[in-house]
This record gives structure tokens, sequence and C-alpha cells, in this order.
């Protein structure tokens, strides 16, 4: 555990000490240091700015497994284990389940974002309150979330707020990989999915949202991410009436029959609307039109025209050359 080995001393109830509990599926530690904030605040008694859970017992707690966790009772003192640390476990479970439930929880994070109780920074606040959240929603959710969902889960509420500025946070531009990677291993994609793109609409689901999130990178249902870019596609162009604006997406989808369509409705029914739709009617089997397409991109890419560069190079076969355009002109995935 990193927070562990490092030495700063935080309080117990710090976020990144209940993230890495999450990410070692210690949920029960991190439910016994909420409890315990719950039920000082109750006595009226101040929150401690050290770490004032023993290293010895948050160890023995930590090297235990779930299931033994799971076992222990009033009289069993596991084999191997401190009489003291055994006691703390017990009372563990007592606590837990001592009159305290979700709604408690809830009302501790609430309490936490709107009042100076932890001795935390505020941004170290916010962090706090919705790690609180999530390990109630997984607690909720734990049919449909694995592990690894779960942490993702904290992760991309995190972002989130970080959109916001909550609690003077800042701006993050995009998940790193360090937080897609949990994602990446998770049985339950679809969930995550339905929560973090399709929630708030299927009509507002945009490329920027994808992007900022890495579905395209984690996500293995291909179907399901060109059925979102044929629909943000298509509100693109109804939007502002020019194919020019969706070409690259539907050259990535294989669609160049609807293109040419759009090509004919759009209101520039000029010469070089005409000129493209025609160019993309060719056979790109023949190699002179893959040239001409090749020559096309570079033509477009000097122009600074970076997304049409793109799809010429694609047109034209040229992967390589359209991808070092998305990512190191574009600064795309």
């Amino acid at each position: 555990m990193n927070l562990l080995r490092s030495k700063i001393t935080v309080p117990h109830h710090h976020p990144d000490f209940l993230l890495e509990l999450l990410i070692l599926e210690k949920t029960e530690l991190a439910e016994y240091i909420m409890t315990s904030m719950i039920e000082k605040i109750r006595n009226d008694e101040p929150l401690s700015g050290k770490f004032n859970i023993s290293i010895q017992k948050i160890t023995e707690i930590l090297n235990i497994s779930q299931s033994e966790l799971a076992n222990i009772d009033d009289t069993e003192v596991p084999p191997d284990r401190d009489e003291g640390a055994s006691r703390q476990l017990k009372s563990l479970k007592s606590i837990i389940a001592d009159n305290i439930d979700d709604k408690d929880y809830k009302e501790l994070a609430q309490k936490i974002r709107n009042e100076d109780i932890t001795q935390l920074t505020g941004a170290e606040n916010f962090l706090l309150a919705t790690m609180i959240e999530t390990m109630i929603t997984n607690k909720e959710n734990s049919r449909s979330l694995d592990a690894y969902a779960a942490v993702f889960n904290y992760y991309l509420k995190i972002f989130k707020l970080s959109q916001m500025h909550v609690g003077g946070m800042t701006k993050m531009k995009a998940l790193s990989t360090k937080e897609i990677v949990w994602v990446l291993h998770s049985a339950q994609k679809d969930t995550i999915v339905q929560e973090s793109v399709e929630r708030e609409g299927l009509d507002r689901i945009k490329w920027e949202n994808l992007r900022k999130l890495g579905v395209p990178i984690w996500y293995d249902n291909l179907d399901k991410i060109k059925s979102y870019i044929e629909k943000f596609a298509m509100q693109i162009f109804r939007k502002t009436r020019d194919p020019f604006d969706v070409v690259f997406w539907y050259i990535i989808l294989n669609k160049k029959n609807i293109l040419t369509t759009l090509f004919k409705q759009s209101n520039k029914n000029d010469a070089k609307s005409r000129n493209v739709a025609d160019f993309m009617l060719r056979d790109f089997r023949d190699p002179k039109n893959c040239s001409a397409a090749n020559k096309n991109a570079f033509v477009l890419l000097s122009q600074k025209k970076l997304e049409m560069s793109a799809a010429f190079f694609l047109m034209g076969g040229y992967l390589a050359e359209a991808v070092d355009v998305l990512a190191n002109s574009m600064e795309d995935i």
C-alpha cells in the first residue's frame, strides 16, 4: 500500500487511504472507518487529523481474507491472529451491523461537503464524500459491478466533479490510462457504459464525451460504438446541413453511400461538394485512386483541415498517416 509506506501523516478517513482499501477489496475496513466517523459525529467528538487506527491492527485486517472476516463470530479467534486484532475484527462486524445504514452514510457524505469537520482540504473533502457515495453505490449494485468496475466507478465520479471545478479541483482533460485500466479488466463493461454514457440519453452522446472517458479504448462492443458514432454524426449534419462536418465519421463507418447522399441533400450544392461526392464514388481498390486520395490528404493537412485530411488518408488506405494526424496534430485517440 503506497499510503502506508509513505511518511505522510494523514487521517484514517483520508480519501487516498479509502481508495487503496477499495482497490484491495477491503470494504469492511472502509465501512468501519466511516462508521467510526458517524459515531464520533453523533457524540460531538472531533475527527482526528492523524492516522489514529493502529497500523498493526490495520495490517491484521488487511491480511485476513474476506471469507474469514465474514465467518468471525463472538467466540472464534482465527489461528495466527493477534488476540487484540481478532477482537478488533469482531468489533468491526458488530459496529457495522448496529443501527447504521446507507442513509447514515449518505448523510455523512453531505455533512462532509457542507461542514468543516474532517481536517482535510476542500478538494479532499469532496473526494472523501464522493468515495463514501461510491461505496454506497457499489454496495447497492454489487451484483452488477465487479471489483474492477467498482474502482473505475470512483474515478468516473471524480472526473465528472473535476469538470465542474467542484471544491477547487483542477479540471481533468480526460481519464488517464491508470484509471481506464480498471474498467478494461471488468466483465461489466455494458453496465458501466449505461451509467457513464447512455444515462443522460442517446441523443446527447458526443465524440468529446466518449473520448474523455476513453470508451473506444476499453469498450469492446464495436457495433455499439459504431451506433454512437452514426447517431451523433447525423445530429451534427441535421444541425449544420454541411456534409463536410461529418465526412470523417462516415468514412470510418465505411458508409460512403450515406455520405454521398448527404452531399446531395445539403445546402451546399456547389462544384466543390459535387467533386468530393464524385471522388468518394471511385474504386479505391485501384492504386491510382488511392494515390489521389493520399495527395488530397496532404493538401488538406497543409491547409490545417485535419479531420478532412485524416478522412482522405483513410479513404486511400493510409491508416498510419491517418492515425498520425489524429494523434499528433489533433491530439485525439
